[in-house]
């Protein structure tokens, strides 16, 4: 399956314009929160309007590995550099598609992990069924 597009994954690593946080906290993270209005799904992409923030504070010269999986195949791998080492950003609607159609009902899996030996996975998931997103869940890894 190939990916065409998904906004999401550039979105959650570059921070709102004026968003970056002075005060680092204690320890590093890279976490999700909030909860989308709705998520709209087709066998060919899906689409999470906003509600969701991303906020993160990471150590010099970490990059990060986002990765998004439908049903089961990996349609989103890429390892990019955040433009801070910390901050926050209120995410816009995102569309992932894809060129091979999934069948409904299928499950998202959208996840980050810091390329660090210390830190672990945050995702956010998803079922999508009837062309409805359901069973949103966040799961944070916890500071490293």
């Amino acid at each position: 399956m190939r990916q065409l597009r998904s906004t999401f994954c550039f979105v959650v690593l570059v921070p709102a314009l004026g968003a970056t946080s002075a005060a680092a906290a204690p320890t590093h993270f890279y976490r999700f929160s909030g909860k989308p209005g709705s998520i709209a799904c087709t066998p060919t992409s899906n689409t999470i309007a906003p509600g969701l923030t991303v906020s993160w504070n990471l150590p010099p010269e970490t990059a990060v590995l986002t990765d998004v999986v439908i049903g089961k195949a990996d349609v989103y791998h890429d390892v990019q550099m955040p433009d801070s080492l910390s901050g926050s950003a209120k995410l816009e609607a995102d569309t992932t598609s894809w060129t091979t159609p999934v069948d409904l009902p299928y499950k998202v899996i959208h996840s980050v992990t810091p390329q660090n030996p210390a830190a672990g996975t945050s995702t956010l998931t998803f079922d999508c069924v009837n062309g409805k997103g359901i069973n949103f869940k966040i799961k944070n890894a916890p500071p490293f």
